[in-house]
């Protein structure tokens, strides 16, 4: 064989090597780090905050760093160890939740959990232990529900 053909050979080879090497990649797929099944990460920081203008109870957490969440999920329990009942789903921009009138002194106890479009969630945050007292006023109507502001 002429050394010509050869490296003729050679370059037409590596041409179609490069080629086929290129057919295996779907420039379309989905980022892995963004795997749809994959859960959030969970809210962080919840605490309550009691609105002495109101007299009423605030749940409130700092959001999910995964940037696919769709909603929080809220949960209340009379007891650390439960999972408790599911009170509200409030969507991915609110970190806020205006808790429930009491008609007598309690303890509850709150979860948060963060929930992707596809309804997959993450994992429960710490239970919050919230002293509920009994929701009194002295003015006529319903209960300023305006966000408290967060300190």
């Amino acid at each position: 064989m002429k050394p010509s053909r050869t490296i003729l050979s050679a370059l037409l080879l590596g041409a179609v090597t490069l080629f086929l090497n290129g057919c295996n990649t779907d420039s379309t797929s989905p980022d892995p780090g963004l795997d749809d099944s994959a859960p959030p990460q969970a809210p962080a920081n919840v605490h309550a905050q009691s609105d002495a203008a109101t007299h009423r109870d605030w749940l409130i957490w700092s959001p999910s760093a995964s940037p696919t969440v769709a909603s929080y999920n809220v949960y209340s329990s009379d007891n650390p160890s439960g999972v408790g009942d599911l009170v509200m789903s409030v969507p991915a921009g609110n970190t806020v939740y205006l808790l429930p009138v009491v008609t007598e002194s309690t303890v509850e106890y709150y979860r948060v959990r963060a929930v992707k479009a596809n309804g997959t969630p993450s994992q429960f945050t710490p239970a919050l232990m919230v002293e509920r007292s009994v929701w009194t006023t002295t003015t006529t109507g319903d209960p300023d529900d305006s966000e408290p502001s967060h300190e």
